[in-house]
C-alpha cells in the first residue's frame, strides 16, 4: 500500500488510464472527478471501492500553469475518499465552509442503516 494521494485525472481520457486501478490499489486518497460519468466502467469500479463520496455543489474553477484561468466550468465534480481517513478529510473541508455539498457514504461492509 502506497502514500495517501489526491488525484485529478485529466478529464480528457478518464475512461482510458488505468489511473483507476492504480488508485485503488494504492489503498488510501481522495480522487477529484467528474460527477457526470457515475454510470461508466471506472466510475463504478472506482465508487465501489470508496468509502465515500462528496458531490460538490456548483462547479469548480480550474487554472492553467501560467495563472489563466479555463473557460469551461461545465462538468460537476465529486471527491472519492478510499478510507474512513480520507472520509474525515472531506468532512473537514465541508466544515471549513470553503466548498459545499453532499457526503454519501458507501455500505460496502453492509453496516446498518
Amino acid at each position: 500500500m502506497g502514500g495517501r494521494v489526491f488525484l485529478n485525472p485529466p478529464y480528457s481520457n478518464l475512461k482510458n488510464d488505468p489511473w483507476v486501478d492504480k488508485f485503488i490499489n494504492n489503498g488510501k486518497g481522495i480522487a477529484l472527478v467528474s460527477a457526470k460519468s457515475i454510470d461508466t466502467k471506472w466510475a463504478q469500479k472506482l465508487l465501489n471501492a470508496s468509502d465515500s463520496i462528496l458531490l460538490l455543489s456548483g462547479r469548480i474553477k480550474f487554472y492553467y500553469p501560467n495563472g489563466e484561468q479555463s473557460k469551461g466550468s461545465f462538468l460537476s465534480n465529486m471527491l472519492v475518499a478510499l478510507t474512513k481517513k480520507d472520509t474525515c478529510s472531506l468532512q473537514k473541508l465541508l466544515y471549513s465552509n470553503k466548498y459545499k455539498g453532499v457526503i454519501f457514504k458507501n455500505n460496502k461492509d453492509n453496516e446498518e442503516l
